[in-house]
């Protein structure tokens, strides 16, 4: 009778699970792109936003290779993934690099939210009901916003490495998810390989820590590698082995460790600490770890997992004091594990009030839940709209008219950009002319911090007392001289040239078109400027951001039903993850290949990664099938 029973109220309650899916996915996008709506911005979030579109555009026209070929300001040609992602969606629907920038501010927090409530229901055997909880707090955590506003690598990696987690801890506990693990790091790796070296150091140390574990279980006669420690260095073998493969055979320069920087990377960390609130959440992390101790062993060992992803944050912090160039301050944001805990304790609360049977102590249990993720997600979206896109509309504007111009009158020659401002605005000026001009025009673009007449005298611009833009402008001196050689066309416009009235009222001879003047090279007549960009519609924000997180769906569901031994609620919330890993690894071989990520041919690799995550599911559905024997001979009738 009570099998009978939890079967009829499964089937009563069934029609909710598809809103706990999709709510907290839409809630947690809806946040985060709101901003462009309320605010009107008419270019994307980011400081190196404009990196990621023009790595995107070179790619879409000469592949990976194309990354190799550009000789200043890092390519990050060891991370395929956006633009490889970022050609996939092109093809296949239509929208630009450009305006996935827009979208994936709020389809990855998304995918983010969706890994992580699987997790807890896995993993943790947290509650149903709990999933929106935990995708509404990890996926709308101030680290994701972080991650959204500054580095978008390690945003797509870490739901991704998420979904990893589960089938890791899943692997420990003995069920079949070490494939599963091992595509979903490979996949990572090709994303941003440093963030999975990171996770990949937490899974070892997690590995050690089930020693006592797994030697009893080999004293009770089971296989070393059917250990919990056997099974957790097997995906870590097999991972890093093809991970590594993946890094130095599809991508054009293998692994290429940043630069170190550790005063950078100090300052950075002070500036970014308060954001998080540690005072608060901290101790509410605790609460969550301790209200989870109570449970079963897989409970217990997820747990110790989690404390160490919070640890690896410790870490990196301690190693950078110490002396060592470690980026601590994007490992602490990479540090989901934190507002996971946080979640796990309001979800504690709220289930032991619930518990109680009694109505004031649930309304109690109910009040504290929704009042934490309410300030959880008013101090995130708080904290948001302090955001400004780093490339102006009118800059972008001046960029796509230049680019228009060298297109048609100056085919094949280089070309210098002219900048009178602080040495950072040289960086977005360059990385902003990138992710407007046409590809064969990205790698062929060098800048100059300075005057003009410096410029034309062949020498850099010195200026006593300005230590800081001397060092700026005879960085970009060295980088510029020998493009000098190559009877380069040098522009300039006001965007990114305070010089630029005077400049005009000396030479108005120099303006070809409106906010773009030609230092040197050809001067037509008649050019039409560029249109600004305007605000981008709240329709493009909605549809755009629900056909790219179905793409990502549609992609990887047949990989997370045929490798995540969970029910389908759970393989369709990991499905999104899977999407982004085994896409960039399709689309990685099809580069590989000679093949570009354009038109029909995206479609193909889309359609063909998805159908080859079904295969494993049909064969495995073939083998259990009965076999029919023959009848016995004489058997017939007559």
């Amino acid at each position: 009778m009570t099998g009978r029973a939890d079967r009829a109220d499964a089937r009563h309650t069934a029609w909710l699970d598809p809103v706990l899916l999709l709510l907290p996915a839409a809630v947690v996008a809806a946040g985060f792109l709101s901003i462009y709506v309320a605010r009107r911005y008419a270019m994307p979030l980011g400081y190196d936003t404009g990196k990621y579109v023009w790595r995107a555009n070179l790619v879409a026209a000469r592949g990976l290779d194309g990354l190799s070929s550009v000789p200043i300001l890092h390519p990050n040609a060891d991370r395929p993934g956006f633009p490889i992602l970022a050609g996939l969606v092109h093809g296949t629907l239509g929208i630009t690099p450009l305006r996935l920038s827009f979208l994936v501010v709020g389809v990855v927090p998304a995918v983010i939210g969706l890994a992580a409530g699987a997790l807890a229901v896995t993993a943790f055997e947290q509650p149903r009901w709990s999933f929106p909880v935990y995708a509404v707090v990890v996926g709308g955590s101030v680290n994701v916003s972080i991650m959204a506003v500054s580095h978008l690598d390690t945003l797509l990696v870490s739901g991704v490495v998420l979904a990893a987690a589960a089938a890791v801890l899943d692997a420990a506990d003995g069920r079949r998810t070490a494939a599963a693990a091992v595509i979903l790091l490979v996949g990572g790796a090709l994303v941003h390989w440093n963030f999975v070296a990171v996770f990949g150091a937490v899974v070892a140390v997690f590995g050690l820590a089930l020693l006592p574990e797994s030697a009893r279980a080999r004293r009770a006669g089971t296989r070393t590698l059917a250990t919990p420690t056997g099974r957790v260095g097997t995906i870590l073998v097999a991972a890093g082995a093809l991970g590594v493969a993946a890094l130095a055979g599809l991508t054009p320069a293998g692994v290429q460790p940043p630069p170190p920087s550790r005063s950078m990377f100090l300052d950075r960390l002070r500036g970014v600490l308060p954001s998080y609130r540690l005072p608060f959440v901290v101790p509410v992390a605790l609460g969550g770890a301790a209200l989870l101790r109570e449970g079963s062993a897989r409970r217990r060992r997820s747990l110790w997992f989690a404390l160490l992803w919070c640890a690896s944050a410790l870490a990196a912090a301690a190693l950078l004091y110490a002396g060592l160039p470690v980026a601590a301050h994007r490992i602490v944001g990479f540090a989901l594990a934190l507002p996971f805990l946080a979640a796990a304790a309001l979800v504690g609360v709220a289930g032991r009030a619930w518990r109680t049977g009694r109505a004031p102590i649930r309304a109690v249990g109910t009040a504290v839940l929704v009042l934490g993720v309410a300030v959880g997600a008013f101090v995130t979206l708080r904290d948001w709209y302090d955001n400004a896109p780093s490339m102006s509309a009118k800059a972008f504007g001046y960029a796509t008219t230049a680019g228009a111009y060298l297109d048609r009158y100056a085919p094949g020659r280089p070309v210098v950009l002219l900048f009178e401002t602080t040495p950072g605005g040289v960086v977005v000026g360059v990385r902003t002319f990138r992710a407007a001009a046409p590809p064969d025009r990205i790698a062929q673009v060098g800048a100059y911090l300075g005057d003009v007449t410096e410029l034309l005298a062949g020498r850099p611009t010195i200026r006593p007392g300005d230590a800081a833009f001397n060092a700026a402008s005879l960085g970009t001196w060295r980088a510029v001289r020998p493009v000098l050689a190559r009877d380069p066309v040098i522009l300039t416009n006001p965007a990114f040239d305070t010089a630029f009235p005077a400049l005009l009222a000396q030479h108005p001879d120099w303006l070809v078109a409106p906010g773009l003047m030609v230092v040197s090279g050809p001067r037509p007549a008649g050019i039409q400027a560029a249109a600004i960009p305007g605000p981008i519609s709240g329709w493009f924000l909605l549809l755009g951001g629900l056909a790219v997180l179905a793409l990502l769906g549609a992609a990887g569901v047949g990989w997370a039903w045929s490798l995540v031994p969970s029910g389908w609620f759970e393989r369709c919330a990991l499905a999104p993850a899977f999407g982004v890993a085994t896409l960039v690894l399709g689309g990685a071989v099809a580069d590989a290949a000679g093949v570009r990520l354009a038109g029909p041919v995206a479609w193909l690799v889309v359609a063909g990664v998805a159908l080859a995550g079904w295969g494993p599911a049909v064969l495995r559905r073939r083998r259990r099938a009965p076999q029919v024997r023959p009848a016995a001979a004489g058997s017939a009738e007559g």
